[in-house]
């Protein structure tokens, strides 16, 4: 399945029985990011379960509903007909809060079993109910997580959030997502979002690059 945006979809596309990490500082868009990679799917066919633990999932829906029309206020009726398009293509996991690892791994397996669902959302880490300092139980998650993807043949998008940056400009990094390396380790890839607060000459230099050297900045 590929992505929205052209030069993400020369570097990666994400394959099936993949573990997906995104990761980035709170407040840097990796929800709004990951809603617009569903909606590509969406429109390749593809079928997406979406526990989204931080957010209502009305509010998630909303969202998703000004991405696809491009609409910043949508009407009713835009709204009803939006829904409809999506009724057989998108489920969402309506638990805001923590929720057990064994319980998420329960919903998917019956996803697929009972919707071939073969795509989902995990949003995020820290509310799946372990300890932040709790390695060996984030590690045995991760297991699950790739050992569920390989059984069924589905991928999975896992969002970590990442320690509190050292300095004013640091940028996120596979190294400083929060939990055991084992969640890294394991993942196919890690995608690091980073909202700019300001463009610098550094970052017009960066974008002047040709694209293959960009590509080896921007994705670990």
């Amino acid at each position: 399945m590929q992505s929205p945006w052209a030069h993400f979809n020369q570097a990666m596309a994400f394959q099936r029985e993949e573990l997906i990490v995104w990761s980035g500082f709170s407040g840097s868009g990796k929800s709004a990011l990951l809603n617009q990679v569903v909606i590509q799917g969406l429109l390749q066919g593809e079928r997406f379960a979406i526990c989204s633990l931080e957010m209502p999932s009305k509010v998630t829906l909303y969202r998703m509903v000004r991405q696809l029309t491009g609409e910043k206020c949508p009407s009713s009726e835009t709204i009803r007909n939006t829904m409809k398009w999506l009724y057989d293509k998108l489920w969402m996991i309506d638990v805001v809060g923590k929720m057990k690892t064994e319980r998420i791994l329960e919903v998917q397996r019956y996803a697929f079993k009972r919707y071939h669902i073969r795509n989902f959302i995990i949003d995020s880490l820290t509310k799946c109910n372990i300890r932040e300092d709790d390695y060996e139980a984030q590690k045995l998650f991760v297991d699950e997580i790739c050992d569920f993807n390989h059984q069924y043949e589905c991928t999975t998008h896992l969002v970590v959030h990442q320690r509190k940056p050292t300095g004013m400009n640091g940028r996120p990094d596979k190294f400083g997502a929060r939990g055991s390396s084992a969640i890294t380790d394991e993942a196919s890839s890690v995608i690091c979002v980073h909202r700019l607060k300001e463009e610098d000459e550094n970052e017009v230099k960066t974008r002047k690059k040709p694209l293959g050297e960009r590509m080896k900045d921007v994705f670990l």
